[in-house]
């Protein structure tokens, strides 16, 4: 039930930034889905096994454990946003060119600005 309300926001999310920088050029637009792209692909080798052991260390911990488990797998999550985080700042260039884009296109830099941004929230 918590992650809920974020798996209905994410999306939402998305919708709102794709109207505002639609507004603003093609590259950007299309900047904006390489970096989405870049986010996705790399979250998504760690989030769902995450997924799987927290939840089941969590529910399997006996009653009086259950917040120890709680706060560990919290610990963890709070680990992984900040190498996210690492990885994505200063390595939000790399990110993009792995993904094909060359540092010359008109896409490349509102790419990196954009998953610079993204890698905070």
């Amino acid at each position: 039930l918590p992650s809920f309300p974020q798996l209905c926001t994410d999306p939402l999310a998305g919708l709102v930034d794709t109207a505002n920088i639609g507004h603003l050029s093609r590259a950007a637009l299309g900047g904006m889905g390489v970096a989405v792209a870049a986010q996705y692909s790399l979250t998504k080798l760690f989030n769902d096994p995450l997924l799987r052991v927290t939840t089941s260390l969590v529910a399997s911990a006996p009653k009086e454990e259950k917040g120890e488990s709680a706060i560990a797998v919290m610990i963890l999550a709070l680990f992984l946003g900040v190498a996210q985080m690492v990885l994505f700042g200063p390595g939000a260039g790399a990110a993009i060119q792995g993904l094909g884009i060359s540092t010359d296109a008109e896409m490349y830099a509102p790419a990196v600005a954009y998953l610079r941004v993204r890698a905070f929230g």
